[in-house]
């Protein structure tokens, strides 16, 4: 693309045409992969550190409730993770875009993590009924599906379908 190695990621750099087919399970919008990584990177960090949080609290005596902080947590996370995008993009070229990009949609063990969180998040919100929008439940949801993805890996449950797999990649 124009300005290929400036720095600094411009709108038109979220998205490849041409060369990027030339690679085997390239994302076609590495900067839309990259941006939603980092937000729900954000939305994990604050959700684990609130229920860390509500857990500590709980131990010291105070009632804040573990969903609560968790829910807190979370949203507090979502502009972090902007503010770590914002920071990152200034001095990343559209080279380094492209590269995260792939590294993000390849790594099969990242995108587990981010199923599982997705679906406990999903299920979160679904079932609970208290707080405002139901964001304690979904940030809860969140931290026990990030939590279940060691036991899953233990014991051998593919939840993602591999990467090379999936983009029918030859080796």
């Amino acid at each position: 693309g124009q300005g290929r190695h400036d720095a600094g990621v411009r709108q038109d750099d979220l998205q490849l045409e041409g060369d990027a087919k030339e690679y085997a399970g390239m994302p076609h919008h590495p900067g839309r992969v990259l941006t939603s990584h980092v937000l729900f990177k954000g939305a994990q960090l604050g959700a684990a550190l609130g229920t860390a949080f509500g857990v500590g609290t709980g131990i010291l005596g105070f009632q804040v409730g573990v969903p609560r902080a968790a829910g807190y947590g979370m949203l507090a996370g979502v502009p972090l993770g902007a503010l770590m995008l914002a920071s990152k993009a200034k001095v990343m070229d559209e080279d380094g875009v492209i590269d995260r990009g792939y590294r993000i949609a390849h790594n099969d063990g990242q995108r587990t993590v981010d199923t599982l969180a997705a679906t406990g998040f999903a299920l979160g919100l679904a079932l609970s009924r208290k707080a405002p929008f139901g964001l304690s439940g979904a940030a809860t949801g969140m931290v026990l599906g990030m939590m279940s993805y060691p036991i899953l890996k233990k014991t051998g449950i593919q939840i993602v379908k591999p990467a090379a797999e999936k983009y029918k990649i030859q080796s």
